[in-house]
């Protein structure tokens, strides 16, 4: 699951309650909101829809009234001559995402990893005579979609890892949360899905917190990084399997589409890419094969490229 902007649960909006949160909010004008809204966009992709003005006027007050601005426009002119440089870029993104997931979600796509998509990848790398198993996931917010793969991968392919490694991926533009995924502490609404046999398995209770065992974080690494920042995605080199949910339903078509064709780019021949569950490419021109599982569905790259792309639906 990616670091999220907050749409859906109204309650969980009206509860949000930033730090330092003493200080009223600080009214920002439609103009204001419009440039600060593009700036959000440029740097990152996410596009603040109208309705998130108030939200953002909640979260955001806290953190002009510490850095002495009584105003938006006074906080937007400081950013501007920052040029999208240094630690604020960071703190801005950080508090206009929120970051809501746990371990295990969307068990169906799980079951088609773990049924389906793994085995038939390590068949290949067997046949291949390949040694390297790279996953990406996109969004991965505090890390718990990469670690349960690594969980997964753990327990049910083990034999099959003496004979091919695995390295896992997990992205996020937000600094905060992927300090917070290297750490593997958890809270307990984050497991809420994790089996009995998997949480003695693999996490130790610290007081309130669980703690990640150190076999499945060595597992995975994180980076800071852009989805739409084609650069950035290259540089993280080719996978066998991408995982990107609930990352495209925030960006705008003409950022959809790059972001699609970037990680149609960085995906082995053969690879698959999975999107959220309320999700699809439908729109989005791109080459990928649409692939139904049990009660899932996934984009598979063809191990030839087809001749012209398409739109699904079309």
């Amino acid at each position: 699951m990616t670091t999220q902007i907050e749409t859906t649960v109204e309650e969980q909006v009206e509860a949000y309650q930033p730090e330092n949160s003493i200080h009223s909010a600080i009214t920002i004008t439609d103009e204001s909101f419009a440039e600060l809204r593009d700036y959000v966009y440029h740097h990152s992709g996410i596009y603040l829809t109208e309705n998130k003005k108030r939200l953002l006027e909640k979260r955001m007050s806290s953190r002009l009234s510490t850095l002495g601005f009584g105003d938006f426009s006074a906080y937007l002119k400081h950013l501007k001559q920052l040029s999208g440089q240094g630690k604020e870029l960071n703190s801005l993104i950080d508090i206009v995402t929120v970051n809501e997931t746990s371990f295990f979600r969307n068990e169906f796509q799980l079951k088609a990893l773990e049924n389906v998509v793994f085995p038939e990848i390590f068949e290949k790398k067997t046949s291949n005579n390949d040694q390297l198993f790279r996953i990406l996931c996109v969004g991965c917010s505090s890390g718990e979609e990469p670690y349960t793969l690594a969980m997964i991968l753990n327990h049910r392919f083990s034999e099959k890892l003496k004979e091919v490694k695995v390295e896992i991926i997990g992205t996020d533009i937000s600094q905060q949360v992927v300090k917070r995924a290297y750490e593997g502490i958890y809270k307990e609404f984050s497991l809420k899905n994790v089996e009995r046999e998997y949480l003695q398995k693999y996490f130790t209770r610290r007081g309130d917190n669980f703690v990640l065992n150190q076999d499945i974080r060595r597992v995975v690494h994180f980076r800071q990084v852009s989805t739409i920042d084609e650069s950035q995605m290259k540089s993280l080199g080719m996978f066998d399997l991408i995982l990107c949910r609930n990352v495209l339903i925030y960006f705008k078509q003409e950022s959809k589409t790059k972001a699609v064709n970037t990680l149609y780019q960085i995906l082995n021949p053969g690879g698959y890419l999975f999107v959220g569950h309320s999700e699809s490419l439908y729109g989005i021109e791109h080459e990928f094969r649409f692939v139904h599982f049990v009660k899932a569905i996934g984009y598979q790259k063809p191990d030839l490229p087809e001749r012209k792309s398409h739109r699904e639906g079309d």
